[in-house]
């Protein structure tokens, strides 16, 4: 009978500790989403904006980002498209993308630049940032397909 003792308290222990785990992530600022998308055979893994309070943080505050990770946002309805660079230390590349996918426009964003960068259509219906020249470094230009966004317009 004495056995049970060091499982019960292994288990006690285990379960505390995945549920402290469970809790750190959840309360992250960074615990969003992640879509894999694939532009011209290159996968990027990004996370999902789709919500006024995570569009409004973005990737404020941080300081460096993996080269084949980004950000996707979704819009509930197609605009003119506007960033800025409040708070945010990398510096970036943006892909505004109709709602079908297709890129429509990139353009470069500069850390803690508060100019607006707007698109020039009216038709956008997402927003990719990913470090600044990944695009250009993979030859990836307007009319491009991006694959394995996420819904449009989004469920809320």
């Amino acid at each position: 009978m004495k056995n049970w003792r060091p499982i019960f308290w292994l288990m006690f222990v285990f379960t505390w500790v995945g549920c402290s785990r469970e809790k750190e992530v959840a309360s992250s600022p960074f615990a969003l989403p992640v879509v894999t998308l694939e532009i011209a055979g290159n996968k990027v893994q990004a996370e999902v904006a789709d919500t006024p309070q995570t569009m409004a943080s973005g990737l404020m505050h941080r300081k460096s980002m993996a080269e084949n990770s980004g950000m996707i946002f979704v819009f509930a309805s197609e605009r003119q498209a506007s960033f800025w660079m409040r708070n945010t230390h990398i510096p970036l590349d943006i892909a505004y993308l109709d709602r079908e996918g297709r890129v429509k426009e990139i353009h470069p964003a500069q850390p803690l630049d508060e100019d607006a960068v707007v698109s020039g259509s009216t038709r956008i219906a997402y927003a990719l940032e990913l470090n600044q020249g990944w695009f250009a470094n993979r030859g990836i230009t307007p009319g491009t397909q991006v694959k394995g966004l996420p819904p449009f317009p989004p469920r809320q």
